[in-house]
């Protein structure tokens, strides 16, 4: 009778500790589970928190590329004026060379040169003008994407960390029960 009374003891202890045990595991595995919501959670905010620094870097670059384009069809409408200054100056000096040429001819060949210094002194100066402005939106751009690309690193750490504490504190959670359940356990074989 006492022998059995020691196989009951025995079988209620041993159910006990796997019934804890199987609890402990269950809650191991339900942090395991958890591990993976954690992960898309940070992964959706860092998406949130990057998407819009994206976008203005997109947009910035946009206006960049079209302010550089914008100086690069100045440039070119500057060159073609010195190009035309150039051809009608050689052609006033071919008039002057010439022994037939007449005071009529100087002059419209004159006036055509200065027409065309004109021109050059306005597209000169809207190509000073457009690269002023493109060097001062370089400059912005060059700023506003090393201030976003700092607050995006920021952000990312800061997810990061979150991340890292949710984390802790699931495995912290499982840690209590064990510590808990492992009392339990040396009070049930008492």
């Amino acid at each position: 009778e006492e022998e059995e009374e020691n196989d009951d003891y025995k079988d209620q202890s041993s159910s006990s500790s796997s019934f804890s045990l199987g609890g402990l595991l269950a809650k191991v595995a339900r942090c395991c589970d958890r591990m993976p919501v954690i992960l898309a959670q940070t992964v959706d905010m860092s998406i949130e928190n990057f998407a819009e620094p994206l976008k203005d870097y997109i947009s910035l670059s946009s206006s960049m590329k079209k302010i550089l384009l914008n100086r690069e069809r100045a440039l070119d409408t500057h060159q073609i004026a010195l190009s035309i200054q150039s051809k009608k100056k050689a052609s006033l000096n071919a008039i002057k060379a010439a022994s037939t040429a007449d005071k009529r001819s100087i002059e419209a060949a004159t006036a055509a040169l200065k027409n065309a210094q004109n021109n050059v002194d306005e597209t000169q100066q809207e190509l000073k003008e457009i690269t002023r402005s493109a060097l001062n939106e370089k400059n912005r751009f060059k700023v506003e994407k090393q201030k976003d690309i700092k607050h995006a690193l920021r952000s990312f750490v800061q997810l990061q960390i979150k991340e890292a504490e949710a984390t802790a504190q699931a495995w912290k959670s499982v840690l209590v029960t064990l510590e808990h359940e492992g009392k339990n356990i040396k009070n049930d074989i008492i």
